[in-house]
């Protein structure tokens, strides 16, 4: 049985969709990770590199089968693009209705370690935010929207689909920590429990979020 440390109740009753929101959300993020760890033994994401020449990017080291990682960006688009388990949304829920000194505290941390991304803006031009964004409905969900498609037709100009898509990787690569962060916490919502597992056996995740 946990501590009593190590689950929280909610300070602010849940209303049943906002319950259902959290099961959904650790559903999807096991899925996730699932897939994720699927890729990481296909390929070894430690020998990409990206090359910067000016305004000219050029990655290697990956060479990536497209339909492949379509299926890892299905899987982790739910929690970027606008969508009921958008991982800031959900960590601003939790902060909501388990509003404790050490879980706002590490959804902070959460939150501001998501929207860091490293190396994205200087090699792209664009936020991660609007790589993914962009690249996601122009190029992977055939989008009609003509901004979109012109900014990823400058990029292009001075990159490649090869290049734009190991830049998404690496943004990915950088979130999925955070990810598996807030599955934990949700993990007794996968039991129909009402709680927050805040126990204290985190080296079993991979590291500590930014403060």
């Amino acid at each position: 049985m946990k501590s009593q440390q190590s689950v929280r109740d909610p300070s602010l009753p849940l209303e049943q969709s906002t319950s259902d929101t959290f099961s959904i959300f650790y559903r999807r993020a096991c899925r996730f990770e699932e897939n994720w760890d699927d890729l990481e033994r296909q390929y070894d994401l430690s020998k990409l590199v990206i090359h910067q020449n000016g305004a000219s990017l050029h990655a290697e080291g990956l060479e990536p089968n497209i339909h492949r990682i379509k299926g890892l960006y299905l899987d982790f688009r739910v929690f970027e693009l606008t969508d009921q388990t958008q991982f800031k949304r959900v960590a601003n829920k939790i902060d909501r209705h388990f509003a404790y000194p050490d879980v706002i505290d590490l959804t902070r941390r959460l939150r501001a370690t998501w929207n860091t991304a490293p190396g994205v803006v200087t090699w792209s031009g664009f936020s991660a935010q609007e790589l993914l964004d962009t690249a996601f409905y122009s190029l992977l969900f055939h989008s009609d929207d003509m901004e979109k498609l012109k900014k990823i037709e400058d990029f292009l100009a001075r990159s490649d689909e090869l290049t734009m898509h190991s830049l998404i990787l690496i943004d990915i690569r950088h979130r999925v920590d955070c990810i598996r962060w807030l599955r934990h916490l949700l993990t007794p919502f996968s039991a129909g429990e009402q709680k927050l597992n805040m126990e204290q056996r985190l080296s079993s995740l991979p590291y500590t979020p930014r403060s």
